[in-house]
């Protein structure tokens, strides 16, 4: 009787663990979901003005931009659905995944992944 109770109460603590854990999960503020940002990709700078539905990215050096889709999949994962412009091997309607991994009070470190050209990559944003 003794064992049953002490399994029931790791249990318990087990649960109890794991449902606060789940409550930790990132939230990102609003205010990286939209305006304006800035990057650096390849030791190329870019500008970058975000609503909830589109991305447009201007090349700061090279003077061209960039235009995304955005499709949010929850507070800290989204979809960009490229429409044009000049992004190497990217064609329209390629998707790039991202998911924010970590966010400060000015900024926001992701992990974006496609299929075609970019395979894995790490970047932050920085809120203007």
């Amino acid at each position: 009787m003794k064992k049953i109770t002490i399994l029931i109460i790791i249990n318990l603590i087990l649960i109890s663990c794991n449902n606060y854990n789940t409550k930790q999960e990132i939230t990102v503020p609003k205010k990286f979901k939209i305006g304006e940002f800035r990057y650096s990709e390849n030791g190329e700078g870019f500008i970058v003005q975000k609503t909830m539905k589109k991305q447009i990215e201007f090349n700061i050096e090279k003077k061209y931009k960039i235009e995304f889709d955005l499709v949010w999949k929850s507070d800290n994962e989204y979809d960009m659905i490229f429409l044009g412009g000049t992004k190497g091997c990217l064609k329209i309607k390629d998707t790039i995944n991202v998911k924010i991994v970590s966010w400060n009070k000015n900024s926001y470190s992701y992990e974006a992944f496609d299929k075609r050209c970019l395979g894995k990559s790490n970047g932050t944003l920085i809120k203007l």
